[in-house]
């Protein structure tokens, strides 16, 4: 059995739920500082440099670039007997003559010289070349065109492009990356496209 609050108990419990109940209203003005507090706020603001005024940090040195002549991209080693034949006249193993004969041939990469100026197919064909090498691709199918000559090649006179191929794969900046060039079968393309063999990396 609980027993009754006496008046003071009561009366002291009814005024501590009425400050319960009761939500704080915020203050709409900050009070003003006192001058104690005024006076070091004073000092504190005085004290404080702009970031404008502090002192620059030390430029760091400049590097220069390396003088003389950038590295060259390390070309395939070419055997001396081998590095005056043209691509046209390098000749391959019996394997390969096979499925190059039977289109048993699959290209790891197609260049699509096209449609291209004497110019720009130059400059497409050797990055591409090189592309090809960085990913020891083996077989390359190079797209010219089929030119105006019906003639199979390389008896007769051909396109531009299709003249021009021979030659710039058998110069020395491209030589070393190809061990022979070939005709594609017809389903790669026939008399307007080439298979160029790509010599194996060392090590492989």
């Amino acid at each position: 059995m609980t027993r009754r609050l006496r008046p003071d108990e009561k009366a002291a419990w009814e005024a501590m739920a009425a400050q319960v109940g009761k939500k704080e209203k915020p203050s709409r003005k900050p009070r003003e500082l006192r001058p104690e507090e005024a006076a070091l706020w004073e000092q504190i603001a005085a004290s404080v440099r702009p970031l404008g005024n502090r002192p620059a940090a030390p430029a760091l040195p400049r590097v220069k670039p390396p003088e003389g002549p950038r590295a060259e991209p390390v070309l395939p080693a070419v055997a001396h007997h081998l590095a005056g034949i043209s691509v046209t006249d390098a000749t391959l193993d019996a394997v390969w003559d096979r499925k190059i004969r039977t289109g048993e041939v699959l290209p790891d990469l197609v260049i699509d010289l096209h449609g291209y100026t004497r110019e720009a197919a130059y400059n497409l064909l050797e990055r591409r070349i090189r592309q090809a090498h960085e990913r020891r691709a083996r077989v390359v199918l190079i797209v010219t065109g089929k030119g105006r000559s019906t003639t199979p090649w390389p008896e007769t006179p051909r396109g531009i492009l299709k003249e021009e191929l021979p030659r710039w794969l058998d110069q020395p900046g491209l030589r070393p990356y190809i061990s022979a060039l070939r005709p594609a079968h017809q389903r790669h393309g026939g008399m307007g496209a080439f298979y160029a063999i790509l010599r194996r990396t060392r090590g492989e």
